[in-house]
């Protein structure tokens, strides 16, 4: 919706020679190339032509010869610039629905004047105005949305939606068609001419249109309520004021890239109103943009008295004024104590206080050091500090106290402020000694044994196994075993080699003794051996000598070797029984 009140009268007298020729009445080539380029609107006018436009008068004029005439006024002024279109309505007398006299183009006041030549009857028609709202929704030139320009409807009534026999139900038909209109692109201005008109329900449709006036107050009921949201006209001037107004704001020329009112020219003289929190300014229009507002813009707020950021708070969070000095210190000028300054900074805070010298403890030196008007005024037993507390002309005299180790208390002595020469028993590495060296109450830490202390070692003394001796050395830590004799291999050697307890036997047993070259046959180590039965059972092959061996009687003069001999003299026989032959040979 265009708001903005630009006379399109005088491009006219400028762009337009109003000429004779082919184009028809005021048109020549210039002015059709302008409008070649530029974005026409459309409107379609929807007069009232009931009855009572005929028979109402104003000051002696019927308010139809009133309207007709600002409707010429209209077209005049504006058929180059705008197209414009004519509905009248109700259409063939009593309530039937507006037709279209003329659809929007350029040019058409003749046929405009033409149209509303004649007026309605005095009597028969009545005010069908939300049919012919609807009738105007399928107009084919306000429902298409491919061409330039924005479309309109321009109502213009002087009385209620109403039909003979009324329908009280509907009053507000009217504003549902203007909500219609709206949702299909198309804008309805309202005009209610005389005291006669509906004005709670203008005001309802001029709010569904999005053409309320500003401030206005939609819930007006009579037509001389105060700040209607509808142009409402009273008189012929007022009338033309009214039609003037909603023109020129339906051509006038927007900030949007666009020749609006086809002047030639784009977003010309566009300038409005701006602001910011620190004040207002204006702004113009510039490639559809609305750019270069100069109100003053807020600032970043400084601690400098001012309302830089236009907030209504000056300075926020700032302590001081930058710049700003002021004393500081937690004393006066008294005895040895003066103040320093302090400065505000940038952030509106106070630096640090620099230059100030504050009380200190009192010495004996002429001076009031604590700042209370007194000098020397010491109160004070001597302390091992260096100094002469007590101000009686010697330094730290006669001071010791007690000192300690963890092995014991002792005594130390001041001696230029500080405490020394402390005799207590004093702590010692920890060695393998029986003693608790370190005074930790633990003797001989991480030590095993004492040096010089032995014990056994070895794993066992059975068979020919022997235990050895190992010796702690001068870490408190043993040493290696010295002396053992653990198990060995078992030979047939009637010995417990491997220290098992058994002699000789069988199992893990070597088949060779010790230093002897010859293969030899060692009882499986049990006392008393039994001496196989007879069997028919075959003899197992016996077992090849290993080569480079002779036969042995394993003669160690010891009961093993007869038994062995035994056995193998009884296994003889039984093989020579199986094969018939019982002579021994």
């Amino acid at each position: 919706m265009k708001r903005i009140s630009t006379s399109c009268a005088l491009a006219c007298i400028l762009l337009a020679s109003c000429s004779q020729d082919s184009d028809g009445p005021g048109f020549n080539k210039d002015r059709a190339d302008i409008l070649d380029s530029c974005q026409p609107s459309r409107v379609m006018m929807i007069l009232d032509q009931s009855s009572s436009m005929q028979t109402g008068t104003i000051n002696g004029q019927t308010k139809w010869s009133i309207a007709v005439t600002a409707i010429d006024a209209l077209t005049a002024e504006f058929e180059n610039t705008l197209q414009m279109g004519l509905m009248t309505f109700p259409s063939a007398g009593q309530c039937s629905p507006g037709t279209t006299l003329i659809q929007p183009d350029f040019g058409q006041r003749a046929a405009t004047a033409a149209a509303l030549a004649t007026a309605p009857p005095a009597s028969g028609n009545w005010t069908p105005m939300a049919e012919t709202l609807a009738a105007a929704a399928q107009e084919p030139t306000l429902q298409i949305t491919s061409g330039p320009g924005e479309r309109y409807a321009l109502l213009i009534t002087d009385g209620w939606q109403w039909c003979s026999p009324y329908d009280a139900g509907t009053r507000f038909n009217a504003v549902d068609r203007v909500q219609e209109l709206k949702d299909m692109g198309v804008t309805t201005y309202v005009v209610g001419f005389g005291a006669s008109v509906d004005a709670r329900a203008l005001n309802l449709m001029a709010v569904a249109a999005g053409t309320d006036l500003a401030g206005c107050d939609s819930t007006g009921s009579s037509p001389g309520a105060p700040n209607p949201c509808y142009y409402q006209a009273d008189s012929p001037l007022e009338l033309q004021s009214a039609l003037q107004d909603i023109v020129v704001s339906i051509t006038g020329e927007e900030c949007d890239g666009l020749d609006n009112d086809c002047d030639g020219l784009v977003d010309e003289n566009l300038n409005r109103e701006c602001s910011s929190a620190c004040g207002d300014g204006t702004e113009s229009c510039a490639s559809g943009v609305w750019a270069g507002c100069t109100a003053p813009a807020p600032e970043a707020e400084l601690c400098d008295g001012l309302d830089n950021d236009c907030d209504g708070e000056t300075d926020p969070g700032c302590g001081c004024v930058a710049g700003e000095q002021q004393a500081c210190g937690t004393s006066g000028s008294v005895g040895e104590c003066s103040p320093g300054t302090q400065t505000c900074n940038n952030g509106g805070q106070w630096d640090g206080c620099t230059g100030d010298v504050g009380p200190s403890e009192e010495l004996c030196d002429g001076l009031d050091n604590d700042c209370n008007g007194i000098v020397d005024d010491l109160d004070a037993v001597e302390i091992c500090d260096g100094l002469d507390n007590d101000c009686d002309g010697s330094i730290d005299e006669g001071l010791v106290q007690v000192c300690s180790t963890a092995c014991g208390l002792g005594e130390e002595t001041c001696q230029q402020g500080s405490y020394v020469g402390c005799d207590a028993p004093p702590t010692n590495p920890d060695i393998c000694d029986g003693l608790d060296n370190d005074c930790d109450g633990t003797a001989d830490n991480d030590c095993d044994c004492l040096p010089g202390e032995t014990i056994a070692c070895g794993e066992s003394e059975e068979g020919e196994c022997r235990k050895g001796e190992q010796t702690c050395d001068n870490s408190g830590q043993w040493g290696a075993c010295v002396g053992d004799q653990g198990p060995e291999l078992e030979f047939c050697d009637e010995k417990d080699n491997d220290c098992d307890g058994k002699i000789d036997e069988s199992n893990g047993m070597s088949q060779a003794a010790p230093n002897d070259d010859v293969a030899v046959i060692c009882p499986t180590g049990d006392d008393n051996p039994e001496v196989p039965a007879e069997s028919d059972d075959p003899e197992p092959e016996p077992a090849p000598d290993p080569p480079g061996a002779a036969v042995s009687n394993c003669s160690t003069g010891g009961p093993a070797g007869s038994i062995w001999l035994v056995l193998a003299l009884l296994a003889l026989v039984g093989i020579r029984r199986r094969d018939g032959d019982s002579t021994l040979s």
